[in-house]
C-alpha cells in the first residue's frame, strides 16, 4: 500500500533549514519505503540541498500561508 507524507518549510534562518535536513532524514530512513514524500517550499529564499530520492516530490510557490502550502500538497498527493 503506497502512502503520501507531506510537509511544509519556509527557511528564514540556520535552525529551519538543519531542522528540515533532520526531518527529510527521518522520513528516508523509515524501514518502509512504498510512499511518496511530498515538500512544498512555501517561498523560502534560502536554498536547501536535499537528497535525490525518488520518494521526493518538491514543490514551489510564492509565500502565502502554510494552509495554502499545505492544500497545494494534497493536490498533488498520489
Amino acid at each position: 500500500m503506497k502512502f503520501s507524507i507531506l510537509s511544509t518549510y519556509h527557511i528564514w534562518n540556520g535552525l529551519r533549514k538543519r531542522q528540515l535536513k533532520r526531518t527529510v532524514r527521518s522520513v528516508l530512513n523509515q524501514s518502509y519505503g512504498d510512499f511518496e514524500y511530498i515538500l512544498v517550499n512555501d517561498g523560502s529564499t534560502k536554498k536547501v540541498t536535499l537528497p535525490e530520492d525518488k520518494r521526493i516530490v518538491l514543490l514551489e510557490q510564492p509565500h502565502f500561508e502554510r494552509i495554502i502550502a499545505t492544500n497545494r500538497g494534497y493536490e498533488k498527493a498520489q
